[in-house]
């Protein structure tokens, strides 16, 4: 168990966070993936404990950045491009009724 409450499985460079892990944070979100002097960082997925919304992708300190996914369940999904965590540029959102665009 880390100060912050966290669980984590994976490797520790110097008492950082580094490589392939597992994070389990305080409130219950989880995430899995690369991670670079104890930030999300490069390909990983990270799972809202309370939403169950899912992010899958390429992550740059911490927020999805670069290609990804989004789920939110009984709603929709989306794939495409992520800026500062916010979809941007080209990408495709599927509703839960089949419709997309």
């Amino acid at each position: 168990m880390t100060e912050k409450g966290e669980k984590y499985v994976g490797k520790w460079d110097r008492d950082i966070k580094e490589g392939l892990g597992r994070v389990i944070e305080s409130d219950g979100n989880v995430y899995e993936g690369k991670i670079v002097r104890g930030q999300y960082q490069g390909e990983g997925k990270f799972v809202d404990f309370e939403t169950g919304v899912i992010w899958e992708g390429k992550f740059e300190s911490g927020i999805m950045n670069g290609k990804g996914s989004e789920i939110i369940p009984g709603k929709y999904s989306y794939v495409g491009e992520f800026l500062n965590g916010k979809k941007t540029g080209k990408g495709k959102v599927e509703y839960q009724d089949g419709s997309s665009y």
